[in-house]
């Protein structure tokens, strides 16, 4: 099984699978819940497509107000995102199956390195006996993260 340990960031930034959710406390027809769509876009009333991948809650603000000065008096709003963990649930649904719950079978290379949804490479740590194996040196058989098994020709005899 893999573990992804949480780091502190130095400031929050957007990313895709984020939720933002712009009120306007003023006019609350205005007020809505945006996904951030694949191109790191959100669609506004009234302004339309605005970038908003890699800002920071403060720099979306601002950017908002300025667009939306351009139509509004005064804009009034407050930016927020409903869903921090979003990238963790990402890689749960990515790893859901029914049969083997949160599990996912994976190709480790013959470097001993395996790619993993939304988080890239990571070096495994196998023991010198299932690397030195003929049929995991030729044809990099999938391991089963979740039972540290081997499923290939570990249990077949004659092989």
């Amino acid at each position: 099984m893999f573990q992804i340990q949480a780091q502190k960031a130095k400031e929050f930034r957007i990313d895709l699978y984020h939720e933002i959710h712009v009120v306007f406390p003023d006019l609350p027809n205005l007020t809505l819940t945006q996904k951030i769509m694949p191109t790191g876009d959100i669609v506004l009333p009234y302004i339309g497509q605005v970038h908003v991948l890699g800002l920071t809650l403060n720099e979306t603000h601002a950017l908002l107000e300025e667009k939306y000065k351009k139509i509004l008096l005064d804009p009034q709003l407050s930016v927020t995102v409903t869903n921090m963990d979003a990238r963790i649930e990402q890689i749960r649904r990515d790893l859901h199956t029914a049969p083997r719950g949160l599990s996912k079978l994976v190709n480790v290379r013959p470097d001993g390195y395996a790619t993993f949804p939304l988080v890239g490479d990571f070096l495994l740590h196998l023991s010198r006996s299932i690397r030195s194996m003929p049929c995991f040196r030729k044809n990099m058989k999938p391991i089963c993260l979740a039972c540290r098994r081997i499923f290939s020709c570990m249990n077949r005899p004659g092989r």
